[in-house]
């Protein structure tokens, strides 16, 4: 009973994010809070530029446009308590192209455990991509080298500040020196030390250089390199960016190729979209139809 709770409540990702809290390591940039956060800003990017018309106003739309984006497809059916309704099941089966045949409908809402329906006789199933996978193995992988990333900028910030090394006469006056400077970088206004650990005859107190802060810090590279992070997402997904190459001019070719790379993968998800959105449409009589919203019209 317990695995079943812990893997309806809690998925991987949760898991994993809770170990990382109890095990510490050097890094975790995979499968954490952080990897999740830019998961999710990475998702609302691909479903800002996927329209939908023509959804029924009983449909919820998050659950609509989720369920394509993330497990890739779903069924169309009409149900006695619920009317025309698309939802996520399971398929089965092989036509004459390899295409599933039937479908099976579980959901706690139903009246009975399983709805099992027949594709081009009572349901039509309508998919993202033609292998009727999601994308979220594109935002997972962006996801994690952002995550890796932000880790990297957070460290290295730190570590810019600690640029000294300071000689202790013992261990306990090193742990003295240690918690002067907790207290000092918790932001207090004045730190106070015992007597002894201002003496003026401890020149060896004094602090060696041991980093040079303007050669450490690399913060504005990481951050640049988490631009063309974002870049190589939008190109891969279909968002229009800008690509920055440094030259004074681009050449109309080259700007004309970087639109075209950058809608490869969306103009063939929404062509997918209606060609199974015509099948929908005439079965049910609805007027389903998918295009990429533009920047600006939403």
């Amino acid at each position: 009973m317990g695995g079943f709770l812990l893997n309806n409540y809690l998925d991987y990702f949760c898991q994993s994010a809770l170990n990382t809290l109890f095990n510490p390591n050097t890094v975790h940039s995979v499968s954490t809070n952080l990897s999740r956060f830019f998961r999710e800003m990475l998702s609302n990017d691909i479903i800002s530029r996927i329209k939908i018309e023509g959804m029924l106003p009983q449909w919820d739309y998050s659950y609509f446009i989720y369920t394509l984006i993330f497990r890739g497809y779903l069924i169309f059916t009409r149900l006695e308590r619920f009317g025309i309704v698309p939802l996520f099941g399971t398929f089965e089966g092989y036509g004459l192209f390899h295409q599933p045949v039937t479908g099976l409908i579980t959901n706690p809402a139903l009246y009975r455990d399983v709805v099992k329906v027949t594709f081009g006789k009572d349901a039509e199933l309508v998919k993202l991509k033609p292998d009727y996978q999601g994308v979220f193995d594109i935002i997972s992988y962006y996801a994690d080298i952002l995550a890796a990333q932000s880790q990297s900028l957070a460290v290295n910030t730190i570590n810019s500040k600690n640029t000294h090394y300071f000689r202790a006469k013992n261990k306990t006056e090193a742990e003295s020196y240690k918690k002067a400077e907790d207290q000092a970088n918790q932001g207090n206004t004045a730190v106070f030390v015992d007597k002894n650990l201002g003496r003026e005859d401890a020149a060896d107190i004094l602090p060696t250089v041991m980093f040079n802060p303007r050669n450490n810090y690399i913060g504005s590279q990481i951050l640049e390199d988490m631009r063309k992070t974002r870049q190589m997402f939008n190109i891969e997904i279909g968002i229009p960016t800008y690509i920055d190459t440094k030259k004074e001019r681009a050449v109309a070719g080259e700007v004309e190729a970087n639109v075209n790379e950058s809608l490869g993968k969306i103009t063939s998800w929404i062509r997918q979209l209606n060609i199974d959105f015509e099948r929908v449409n005439k079965m049910f009589n609805l007027n389903l139809k998918a295009s990429i919203q533009e920047v600006g019209n939403e």
